[in-house]
């Protein structure tokens, strides 16, 4: 057996994390087996770690590895996970919290803009040829001076705060607690907030937890 240390890889879409992890792990790449039981079965007695982006596998898996020590998880949210029952386990589990932060608020800007301008909308408008048949599209609504609400003033929220600044509008936020070191207002309530601004973007975590 290999003296590198065993993991089992789990459920993540990221192609080149596999070579990149087989030169310093033995890989037990439970993703891609076509037998996963089998696999399991092969790294129970000794894998202590799992790597994965998602949470899908558990608690279904994780009796199937008696000794895992560690989840690694390389999303930035771990409101999915069990984590009393990784808890009871012993297990450590670690997230990658601002690993994609920027890309998100930069897709956050890129969704408000389409959905502002009907982005969408005018590209099928165009294929289609309706620009000849019905003439030009009508006018929509410009993002730039406009009110924004961004529920959940955390690393994703700041940063499209920080994006919309750009675009002179006016920031508003919602969340449990108002932080004092921004100058955006802030609302208690979510429907006054909504009530009151332009666009809404929702930078909290997920499930039934305020």
């Amino acid at each position: 057996m290999s003296n590198k240390p065993p993991i089992v890889f789990i459920n993540t879409s990221y192609p080149p994390v596999v070579p990149e992890l087989e030169e310093k792990f033995t890989v037990y790449n439970h993703r891609d087996a076509k037998d996963q039981a089998t696999l399991l079965a092969q790294a129970a007695g000794h894998a202590r770690a799992v790597y994965t982006n998602g949470s899908s596998w558990i608690p279904a898996l994780l009796d199937a590895l008696p000794k895992l020590e560690l989840i690694a998880c390389s999303s930035t949210g771990y409101d999915e996970f069990d984590l009393e029952l990784i808890k009871r386990r012993g297990i450590r589990l670690t997230h990658s919290p601002d690993l994609t932060s920027t890309d998100v608020a930069d897709l956050a800007m890129a969704l408000m803009l389409a959905a502002a301008r009907r982005v969408t909308w005018g590209e099928r408008y165009l294929r289609c040829g309706d620009w000849v048949a019905k003439g030009r599209p009508p006018l929509t609504r410009r993002v730039s001076g406009k009110t924004i609400g961004i529920i959940g003033l955390g690393a994703i929220g700041r940063k499209v705060a920080k994006r919309a600044i750009g675009f002179d509008m006016t920031i508003s936020y919602q969340g449990p607690s108002k932080k004092d070191d921004v100058p955006y207002r802030y609302y208690a309530d979510l429907v006054e907030m909504a009530r009151d601004v332009d666009f809404v973007v929702v930078a909290c975590i997920g499930g039934p937890a305020p």
